[in-house]
């Protein structure tokens, strides 16, 4: 009697039968959740002689010993398996998981989804890889994702071209393409930005639709919104950029003087920014600064009218300070 997985059923064959052909069988139908109890008596009930339709015998995968041996005839856990495993849904996709992939139209879609409901709305996107529970979850048409972690890539309908390691990493992303995500809840709460690069805990978590930012650290850029084209290098580098954009951040805890300050730079630990188009260089903290090799002063002011107090002017060759 060959046994044949049927959901919550199994179905017992009472002769050797090809079911792609019409001939008669007796078939037993139990409708109530099988167990391997279930299936190791209808086996003896048939004498064991029964087999499957590539001629093996049930009995070679089957076991009382509370194991179940697939390739082994003594298997040591409740499912050990010797040999190669290959799946394959009719579109060159593999699926493991509770509802995964469950609305794969299997066109040569070329997805692997490992994990409970992973691509479950996936129909046309193709060469995505989900691993993770509900990892691409609402993915319908997005292709050439990479998704590793649980809710990694959740909202992603049709963005292309992303990679999200971590858990709920690009989480809110629906359309954004070419982001990179690595770390916990990395660029979370990005919806439709794109070609940004957040490696970190909590990296640019709340950016939404900010572009080209880059962000390396725990919690770089984490409360930039919608700026732009900016680069946060350190913990917590940027640590009050909202909007403002053209920034380069480099430093733990470096930052800029107000929310919305663009085209500056600021470098070192703790170092705040003194405004939009300029260059700030150490904490408050820093007695010297040691500048070696030529230094080009030929763009500077030649005279003082209409600046303020600390700033430098060029004299000939005399520099003064205002």
């Amino acid at each position: 009697m060959a046994i044949i997985p049927g959901g919550k059923r199994f179905i017992g064959i009472s002769e050797n039968v090809d079911l792609t052909e019409k001939k008669s069988a007796q078939i037993n139908v139990k409708t109530e959740p099988y167990t391997m109890s279930d299936i190791v008596d209808t086996v003896a009930a048939s004498g064991g002689g029964g087999k499957f339709v590539d001629g093996t015998n049930p009995l070679d995968a089957v076991y009382t010993t509370g194991n179940v041996g697939i390739g082994t005839t003594t298997p040591t856990e409740a499912l050990q398996v010797v040999g190669k495993i290959s799946l394959n849904d009719g579109g060159n996709s593999v699926y493991l998981g509770e509802s995964a992939g469950t609305n794969d139209v299997t066109a040569n879609n070329r997805n692997v989804g490992i994990g409970g409901e992973a691509l479950d709305a996936n129909t046309t996107g193709v060469s995505n890889v989900a691993i993770g529970y509900q990892s691409l979850r609402l993915n319908t048409n997005g292709a050439q994702n990479a998704s590793v972690g649980t809710f990694s890539l959740w909202s992603n309908v049709g963005g292309v071209s992303n990679t999200a390691i971590g858990y709920q990493s690009l989480f809110f992303n629906t359309t954004g393409s070419n982001n990179v995500a690595s770390g916990l809840r990395s660029l979370r709460s990005n919806t439709s930005a794109s070609s940004n690069v957040a490696i970190g805990y909590e990296a640019l978590s709340d950016t939404t639709i900010g572009n080209n930012n880059v962000a390396l650290g725990t919690q770089a850029g984490d409360v930039n919104t919608t700026g732009e084209n900016n680069v946060f290098l350190g913990t917590q580098a940027g640590d009050i950029n909202t909007t403002g954009a053209n920034n380069v951040f480099l430093g733990t805890e470096s930052g800029p003087l107000n929310i919305n300050e663009s085209n500056q730079i600021v470098i070192g630990y703790q170092a705040v920014g003194n405004g939009s188009n300029t260059v700030t260089i150490g904490n408050p903290s820093i007695v010297a600064t040691v500048l070696r090799g030529t230094l080009n002063l030929a763009n500077l002011p030649t005279s003082a009218t209409g600046l303020s107090a600390g700033d430098v002017w060029r004299s000939g060759n005399d520099l003064k300070i205002v």
